[in-house]
């Protein structure tokens, strides 16, 4: 038993807040993605209000929290009032965000948001309109080319539409000044059968993830194409629709210990992969549960703490863990958090 297992099986219960929360502040949005699920799913339109926001932070005060998760955050009217209150509370703001109004909320967003995670998924603007059905691509990138601040994360859901686009997008992110480019995987749950074939039918993504990889070296574009290398039988699979049995035992992800997500109904986990599905809940904070150090969250750190965690949850397979020495680099590096 190493010494990693050891610490974390000792500490189901934790002394210290989340470094770092994801606040779903709501779960509207402006575009029509093919590959997200809000579209085929009739929900009920819920948004924040600046009095839900201050609870999250003022119960745990995390250094930084990521504003966005299911919807599009700039179409709540509070936000820009939540990421001052987040910055007068010593807390750096990341927003995650299509875009789509970024040139409407320039002013604030300069002033009050330390990274902004854009998602784009596309290098070019034909691929763009079929993914993301906007023609906004170059009114996007026209707001962000030369920022100062904040400092830029561009973001790629990879799927059959664009994946040959990987390494032509670590062009674009360079010559628009993005200062990181993280891969996601696609995550097809909730989704028709017939749209998961569509979408997952990628034949040669080990070359082209190699292809950027190479690019982002020359450019000296960081990326997460490493770990996507590193797990890349595990991410075939995946995109095959095949089971996966993962191997990586000796492996403890510290996100259980360090993270919280709060769903825009106030439902809790620790990864808003897992928990958006509402399969994986640990409480309800706006109910005034214990999220963080409840017998829920307790138990979800001893199943991470004998790795049974990529038994259960197939994301773990295709998502690079959170071992301590890239906790110490996440933590130099807030308020980017290029993991999450």
């Amino acid at each position: 038993m190493n010494v990693q297992t050891v610490i974390t099986s000792s500490f189901s219960k934790v002394l210290w807040s989340p470094i770092n929360v994801v606040a779903d502040i709501n779960n509207t949005c402006n575009l029509n993605c093919i590959m997200c699920h809000p579209q085929l799913v009739k929900l009920q339109d819920q948004i924040w209000s600046l009095e839900k926001f201050k609870i999250v932070l003022e119960r745990f005060k995390p250094r930084s929290v990521v504003l966005g998760a299911s919807g599009e955050p700039l179409l709540n009217r509070d936000l820009k009032y939540m990421t001052n209150y987040s910055k007068k509370k010593g807390c750096k703001n990341i927003l995650s965000t299509n875009g789509v109004t970024l040139n409407q909320n320039l002013d604030w967003i300069v002033k009050t948001v330390d990274v902004l995670k854009l998602s784009l998924d596309a290098s070019t603007e034909s691929t763009y309109r079929v993914i993301r059905r906007n023609p906004g691509f170059y009114k996007i990138l026209n707001c962000v080319k030369g920022l100062n601040s904040p400092r830029v994360r561009f973001e790629f859901v990879v799927m059959s539409k664009n994946y040959k686009e990987m390494e032509s997008f670590i062009d674009l992110a360079y010559f628009s000044g993005a200062e990181y480019v993280f891969f996601r995987v696609l995550n097809p749950d909730g989704l028709p059968q017939k749209i998961v074939e569509d979408l997952t039918c990628v034949p040669l993504l080990r070359k082209e993830i190699n292809k950027a990889f190479i690019r982002a070296k020359i450019l000296k574009v960081k990326t997460n194409l490493g770990d996507l290398l590193k797990n890349v039988k595990y991410i075939e699979k995946r995109y095959r629709n095949k089971p996966i049995q993962d191997d990586r035992r000796k492996h403890v992800c510290l996100l259980p210990w360090v993270q919280l997500y709060v769903s825009v109904n106030g439902e809790c986990g620790h990864c808003c992969n897992l928990t958006e599905m509402g399969s994986v809940s640990v409480g309800n904070i706006f109910k005034g549960d214990d999220v963080w150090n409840g017998e829920k969250m307790r138990n979800m750190r001893k199943l991470f703490s004998t790795r049974k965690n990529y038994d259960i949850f197939k994301e773990c397979s295709v998502c690079e863990y959170l071992s301590f020495s890239r906790l110490l680099l996440w933590t130099r590096l807030i308020p980017t958090w290029v993991g999450g």
